[in-house]
């Protein structure tokens, strides 16, 4: 019973990111001037991503307190967000963090994310 509700809130809370994904491309497109170059794998990567989103907070709500997950996932958003190379190169970060980094999936959910987006595939 478990699995079905847990599929059922996965499903509901993508459903309702996704108008926001396509609204926050479209504008950013707009206001930077992107050549976004659209794959049918964006599909795929969205899937993925939030996959693994999901699983991991799951996994962190199914282990600790209601309380602690909810400051801890704060906290998690704004470490991820601000000390993560998503928005810039990983050589800008101490070493020891450029090595966490190579443990965590921020850095390759952003790009998975990025890939079926963009020119630059065999950057990413």
């Amino acid at each position: 019973m478990n699995q079905f509700f847990l599929a059922a809130d996965a499903t509901v809370w993508f459903l309702a990111m996704l108008p926001g994904l396509v609204v926050a491309l479209v504008v950013a497109r707009w206001h930077y001037d992107l050549a976004l170059s659209v794959s049918p794998l964006v599909v795929v990567a969205v899937l993925l991503v939030g996959l693994t989103a999901t699983g991991i907070g799951y996994a962190i709500a199914s282990f600790v307190p209601p309380m602690i997950t909810l400051l801890l996932t704060n906290l998690l958003l704004f470490v991820s967000l601000m000390f993560s190379p998503i928005n810039f190169p990983a050589e800008r970060l101490p070493t020891w963090l450029q090595a966490v980094h190579q443990v965590l999936p921020i850095t390759s959910m952003a790009a998975v994310s990025r890939s079926p987006l963009s020119e630059l595939r065999s950057r990413w």
